[in-house]
């Protein structure tokens, strides 16, 4: 994978990160609306599920952006071997 593709993956993974945090607070703010409105307790017990998917959501994006890290990682390792090596070779 080249250097620009994982700089992609990464920006990718940080942006929908990020809009994840987003959408957490938005929904957040719009429970507490709802919650003070709400006549009954259906309407918190939608909002409850929604804010347990919403978490789900977030935890998942975490595994990805842990994989992302660990390629980054990888190849800076492989980049550092091979400049190592290229150092060697005659000219």
């Amino acid at each position: 994978m080249v250097a620009a593709e994982r700089g992609m993956i990464m920006f990718a993974a940080a942006k929908e990160i990020s809009s994840l945090d987003e959408a957490e607070r938005q929904f957040q703010e719009a429970a507490a609306v709802l919650k003070k409105d709400a006549e009954g307790g259906k309407v918190k017990v939608l909002v409850d599920e929604n804010h347990i998917g919403s978490k789900k959501q977030a935890r998942g994006i975490e595994p990805v952006a842990g994989a992302v890290n660990r390629m980054q990682q990888v190849t800076q390792s492989n980049a550092e071997e091979l400049s190592g090596q290229a150092e060697t070779l005659p000219n």
